[in-house]
């Protein structure tokens, strides 16, 4: 008797490993790790840096001194600070890709 159940637990074994395919469409495409390109994230964050003392400056400033006010000095501020956000968004999105 322990022989019948020896051969079925092997004959189990057997079914459960893997099958080589016959098709390579079939086969498990291998993981790559993806590396980080830190410079580029590194330069992302610079850039986020950048934008909030864009912000702080042009913006604030303006913003808390209204002694005279200057649209023009305003919008520069939001538009070059959206823009660095923009950018550095970018640039850790493709510095995490790599």
């Amino acid at each position: 008797m322990p022989t019948k159940c020896y051969n079925d637990m092997s004959s189990r074994r057997e079914k459960r490993k893997p099958q080589a395919t016959i098709n390579r469409q079939l086969e498990q495409p291998e993981v790559v790790p993806t590396e980080k390109d830190d410079n580029l994230i590194q330069l992302g964050k610079f850039f986020y840096s950048l934008a909030g003392m864009t912000y702080a400056s042009a913006i604030l400033a303006e913003l808390l001194e209204q002694r005279y006010y200057k649209p023009e000095t305003l919008y520069w501020g939001v538009l070059t600070t959206v823009l660095l956000t923009g950018v550095a968004w970018i640039l850790i999105k493709i510095g995490n890709k790599k």
